[in-house]
């Protein structure tokens, strides 16, 4: 009995060890120089929502074109350099210790390279090369679209456009598979774990940044970013085509309250955008003449947009001027879209009758067709 007794202490003085080392912080210095970047202002952004994680982050500047980042992290997190109203760099990956970025401003959109951070050198050196298949893939398609936007003076044929979209979405499937193999691959990995955070918050649920997830370690998965990434990986299921599309309470422009549900018809596609959101508003010239086309045949829209408080009146004075015709509702601030990992930007789902999904983000040649062949 004692010696049990003694066993079950040392496990829980061992489990209570291994916390209190995996929580605790290390502090970073991160120096910056970037060439022609001319008096603008500095910030880093962090994906991680973890408060912990960024304690006592201080950016100072040193000189012309020079500064240096200090803080603590409680495990290694990704960041980007923001030139304010100019430009951000891609996310490169801030690891414990002194580290420093040497580039230009030209070259920010280019994948960072950080000395002194292991973390960020996988990056480079492993991950990047296990995504160069997709890599040649996109830039093919991105030459070719190129070409036929040219060639057509922007207005290309709804079959061709409809047909890259396609070939889009496979490329899409190509990179996300490739991600979910480099996590299983990599368990331990704070590359695998922030490439899928990075993926997810950016194009919202797929099932292989599920299984890539679902394959990292505990330890990762238990930070408050993996806690937090989790929970919304589960809320996210919600959305797979085949589901029930979650019931909503919004309001409209004169202020009044609605079920989502109420407004659903034959086919029904709910449309998130915002009202400084350059494709949302290109889309909607379109958009409107798919509607008054296949209105009266069973087809409903409802855009909900997620703007704030702030750009209310925008909201509404997009509305008029582009004579949108349909349902318009109100995500204050996107909460509930964001609960949804629903961050990019125009998202859609077309319904059924029933508000089950039939598929996410459908382009709207591909939308007309569909309405062609179930609405005579």
């Amino acid at each position: 009995m004692f010696q049990k007794s003694n066993c079950m202490v040392l496990c829980l003085l061992f489990t209570i060890l291994s916390h209190y080392c995996f929580s605790q912080s290390h502090s970073f210095i991160l120096s910056i120089h970037i060439k022609h970047i001319g008096s603008s202002t500095l910030g880093i952004d962090f994906l991680s929502e973890n408060k912990k994680n960024l304690e006592n982050v201080k950016i100072t500047k040193l000189g012309n074109e020079n500064y240096d980042v200090t803080g603590s992290l409680e495990y290694p997190c990704a960041a980007r350099i923001d030139i304010k109203n100019r430009r951000a760099s891609k996310y490169f990956y801030l690891d414990y210790g002194n580290q420093s970025i040497n580039t230009d401003f030209d070259s920010l959109r280019n994948p960072i390279i950080v000395e002194g951070s292991n973390v960020n050198d996988e990056f480079i050196k492993k991950f990047l090369v296990a995504l160069s298949y997709f890599k040649k893939k996109d830039e093919g398609w991105l030459t070719t679209h190129r070409s036929l936007y040219e060639r057509y003076s922007g207005n290309i044929p709804a079959a061709i456009e409809d047909s890259m979209g396609t070939i889009d979405k496979r490329n899409s499937e190509i990179r996300d598979s490739l991600i979910k193999n480099y996590a299983i691959s990599n368990p331990n990995s704070y590359i695998s774990f922030w490439v899928l955070y990075e993926f997810f918050y950016r194009y919202g649920y797929s099932k292989y940044y599920d299984i890539g997830f679902n394959g990292l370690n505990k330890r990762i998965q238990s930070s408050f970013d993996g806690i937090n990434m989790k929970k919304r990986l589960i809320n996210s299921r919600r959305l797979l085509t085949g589901n029930k599309f979650p019931s909503m309470l919004l309001k409209d422009t004169l202020d009044r309250r609605n079920a989502l549900d109420t407004f659903l018809s034959k086919y029904t596609l709910v449309d998130f955008w915002y009202s400084h959101c350059g494709p949302c508003l290109a889309q909607f010239e379109q958009l409107s003449r798919i509607y008054g086309k296949y209105h009266s045949k069973g087809f409903e829209v409802i855009g909900i947009s997620t703007d704030k408080p702030l750009y209310t009146s925008d909201w509404k004075k997009v509305i008029n001027d582009y004579n949108l015709r349909w349902v318009q509702l109100w995500d204050i601030n996107g909460e509930i879209s964001t609960g949804l990992s629903i961050n990019a930007f125009p998202t859609n789902y077309l319904l059924d009758k029933a508000g089950k999904i039939i598929e996410k983000d459908i382009d709207l040649p591909r939308l007309e067709k569909f309405l062609a062949e179930h609405l005579k």
